[in-house]
């Protein structure tokens, strides 16, 4: 009887740590915006495998991909209370929260997005941290690559010259309709949604974005060429809530910040991979792909650019990006 009552006592001893374990487990909640099984959300599931791994399960990660907390501006929201935990935003978010010093989701500056993750690692992205984290209550603690934005039309265009006329649809982004004004284009502001039914019905002769979204609307049924401009090196951005940040201990904000960007750098081999594989299908679906004279493109703008430099943004803001014109 007493080896029956030990036992007991033993399985009550073990079932009570296990509960006071399980209740000690930290829990981060993982916003993402994108669809399942995108770049983004392939990353965050690595993310969650690196942090699980490296706390031996003391933190746990729950992702809620397909904007199932919400869109970007309900996620920003909710990392400033510190409701959600981390976040993956597109360009919204220097956007919202630095506009003034964030010429990274300006169009036809940077060349390639090697010069985005450089302009990060500067001054000027010094500057857009502190904005962000000032203002978002947030820090940025990973960059992963999204995939370059692309002009796609129903006819072939090698220059500015070649825009004239050109119906584009641009989202509704005042700075975007004005520099594609610029460099001669018409801009014509058509909702996401609308976008092929309006190429497909003349309202609209092209518009631009990266190949996975050129592939994934079907766009190859109402669009000849994809002339590769890259007028946006767009990235994602992950961010991580200050509130939830200062909770952790040392050894929990190190497991947090290190995973997060090997995380990152996992997402920037998932999406170089796909967009090879999209860029390929596009041309397997009849589209014919052009190099362009980025250059000429960014001459076009420039106008435009310093006027917005100098009344829009941070004095030092120029000395950073003049180089590239």
């Amino acid at each position: 009887m007493k080896k029956y009552l030990f036992l007991l006592l033993v399985v009550f001893i073990l079932a009570s740590s296990s509960f006071v374990l399980a209740a000690e487990q930290l829990v981060l909640h993982f916003a993402i915006h994108t669809a399942p099984q995108t770049e983004a959300h392939l990353a965050a599931i690595r993310f969650k495998e690196l942090v699980e791994e490296r706390s031996n399960g003391g933190i746990s990660v729950m992702l809620f991909p397909g904007a199932a907390l919400g869109g970007e501006k309900d996620n920003i929201e909710q990392l400033k209370t510190g409701e959600v935990a981390l976040a993956i935003f597109g360009d919204i978010l220097p956007s919202l929260l630095a506009p003034e010093v964030s010429p990274t989701v300006i169009p036809f500056i940077y060349p390639n997005v090697e010069e985005v993750f450089v302009a990060w690692e500067s001054k000027l992205g010094d500057l857009m941290k502190e904005k962000i984290m000032e203002r978002g209550n947030m820090m940025v603690v990973g960059l992963q690559r999204r995939g370059a934005r692309h002009l796609t039309a129903s006819k072939l265009v090698k220059t500015p010259a070649d825009l004239k006329g050109l119906k584009l649809r641009v989202p509704e982004i005042p700075t975007w309709v004005t520099l594609w004004k610029a460099v001669g284009a018409q801009p014509t502001p058509v909702a996401w949604p609308e976008v092929y039914s309006a190429l497909q019905t003349g309202v609209v002769d092209g518009q631009e974005n990266p190949y996975s979204n050129i592939y994934a609307a079907k766009l190859y049924e109402v669009q000849d060429y994809v002339m590769e401009t890259g007028h946006l090196q767009n990235v994602f951005h992950w961010a991580l809530s200050l509130p939830v940040y200062r909770k952790l201990t040392p050894y929990q904000q190190l497991i947090v910040l290190t995973s997060a960007k090997d995380a990152a750098a996992y997402g920037d081999k998932i999406t170089q991979d796909m967009l090879s594989e999209f860029q390929a299908k596009v041309v397997a679906e009849g589209m014919e792909i052009t190099q362009v004279d980025k250059a000429l493109f960014r001459a076009k703008a420039r106008t435009v650019i310093e006027e917005m430099a100098k009344n829009n943004w941070d004095p030092r803001v120029w000395e950073y990006i003049k180089k590239y014109f």
